[in-house]
C-alpha cells in the first residue's frame, strides 16, 4: 500500500475560509461553517491523502471567452514554475468548489537549497534535515533511506538518482566557477571544493551502504 500524501493548505485557501466563516456568521449560519469544516477534516483531506488525482483537471475544460483564456495561460505558467507535472484540479462539494495543486513533489522555497557551510562564521547546518540529521558530514547512506521513506519514495530508485546527481555536481560546479559573474568571485573556489568533497563522500557512503 503507498504512503498517504500529505495535504498542505496554502494561505490564500486559508483566507478564504476566513472569509466564509465571517458571511456565515454574519447571516446567523455558523452551523454551516462547522459542517464545512468537518467535511474538510474528515472527507476532503482523507480523500486527498489517499487519491490525490481524483479532481478533474481544470485547465482540460473548454476555454470560451478571451478572459478565461488569458487567466488559463497565467494559471499553466504559474505551474510550470513550480513543477513540469504540476497539475490543477477540483473537488466538487455540494456547495463549494475546491481547487487544489496536485503533481510531483518540488522544492518550494528557495531556503530549502541554502547552505552556510562554506563560511566560517555561519552554521554548518542544513535548512533541510536528512534522515533526521542537519549536519551533511553526519549523513549516512541509512539516513538518505530514512528520507526515502519518509517521503513515499522508492529506495532503489532514490540512491540511483542521488548517485546520479552527486557523479554530475563536480563537474557542473567547475563549469560555472569558470564563467562570469562566479570566476570573479573569491567564495566561489571554496563552494567549488566544497561540492567536490560532498560528492565524493556521498557516492562511497552509498556505495558503502
Amino acid at each position: 500500500m503507498s504512503k498517504p500524501c500529505k495535504v498542505r493548505l496554502a494561505r490564500n485557501f486559508e483566507t478564504n475560509l476566513e472569509a466564509i466563516e465571517r458571511f456565515l456568521a454574519e447571516q446567523g449560519n455558523a452551523e454551516s461553517f462547522d459542517s464545512l469544516v468537518a467535511t474538510l477534516a474528515e472527507t476532503v483531506v482523507p480523500n486527498l491523502e489517499r487519491f490525490p488525482l481524483m479532481g478533474r483537471l481544470v485547465l482540460e475544460r473548454p476555454t470560451r471567452s478571451v478572459e478565461v483564456a488569458n487567466s488559463s495561460e497565467g494559471v499553466q505558467c504559474d505551474l510550470a514554475a513550480i513543477s513540469s507535472a504540476a497539475e490543477l484540479r477540483e473537488y466538487l462539494l455540494s456547495h463549494y468548489l475546491l481547487l487544489y495543486r496536485a503533481g510531483a513533489p518540488h522544492l518550494a522555497p528557495l531556503y530549502d537549497l541554502l547552505s552556510t557551510a562554506v563560511y566560517e562564521r555561519l552554521t554548518p547546518k542544513m535548512a533541510m534535515k536528512i534522515g533526521g540529521r542537519y549536519k551533511f558530514t553526519e549523513v549516512q547512506a541509512r539516513h538518505w533511506q530514512a528520507f526515502a521513506e519518509e517521503a513515499g519514495l522508492s529506495w532503489a530508485q532514490t540512491s540511483r538518482r542521488i548517485l546520479a546527481l552527486a557523479e554530475r555536481l563536480p563537474a557542473l560546479a567547475q563549469q560555472l566557477q569558470a564563467t562570469p559573474p562566479f570566476r570573479s568571485e573569491p567564495v566561489t573556489a571554496s563552494i567549488v571544493d566544497m561540492v567536490e568533497r560532498r560528492a565524493a563522500l556521498t557516492v562511497t557512503r552509498l556505495r558503502e551502504g
